[in-house]
């Protein structure tokens, strides 16, 4: 899946606001907007932050489910 609709079904999941993502992953909440609508490039750094958060978010979910 690509790492976009991964970053958007986040959002819709888990309710959380663009901004509030930006903010959690480093980065500034009108480059992440313009990255989901398709009219900015992101740098690799960039989307290691994103798959990292995400990675970390589902982590956390899994150890409260599985305990």
């Amino acid at each position: 899946m690509e790492l976009k609709s991964k970053v958007r079904m986040f959002l819709d999941y888990s309710g959380m606001s663009q901004q509030k993502f930006a903010v959690n992953v480093g980065c500034n909440a009108s480059s992440l907007g313009l990255w989901l609508s398709d009219k900015r490039i992101i740098s690799k750094k960039f989307e290691k932050k994103i798959t990292d958060f995400l990675s970390a978010y589902a982590q956390n979910i899994a150890e409260i489910v599985n305990n």
